[in-house]
């Protein structure tokens, strides 16, 4: 039988989940701004993928907030991170979540610079 990885909690440090949460469109009045996510889970896939894309995490730090099972089930990305889990011994939210923290952190340092997300997403590919 082989070894499965907990699925464990997705989330975040608390500042960094503030800081996704901002970029979430919530009316009409945010259609022009540079907040292109309609919830936090796309968020933190999307900062998800900056640090996976990277190959780059980043340890979470206290106080943390989880993105919930309804924005966020680890166990959808089980594929590309498994053997990191098993290897590390962490939960699959755990691994998701550095990567995750390392993608949020690469997003507020670029907006900070000046950026945008569409400027980021178009690094990204």
């Amino acid at each position: 039988m082989s070894e499965k990885p907990n699925p464990g909690v997705a989330e975040l440090s608390l500042e960094l989940h503030n800081f996704i949460s901002q970029l979430v469109f919530k009316n009409d009045s945010d259609a022009l701004s540079d907040r292109p996510f309609e919830t936090i889970g796309y968020a933190f896939r999307f900062a998800f993928g900056l640090g996976f894309r990277s190959n780059t995490r980043k340890a979470l730090t206290n106080p943390r907030k989880d993105i919930g099972v309804r924005g966020f089930r680890p166990e959808d990305f089980m594929t590309l991170v498994e053997d990191i889990c098993i290897d590390e011994k962490k939960s699959l939210g755990a691994v998701i979540s550095e990567y995750a923290e390392h993608g949020a952190n690469e997003m507020r340092n670029h907006l900070s610079e000046g950026g945008s997300l569409l400027q980021l997403l178009n690094e990204s590919t």
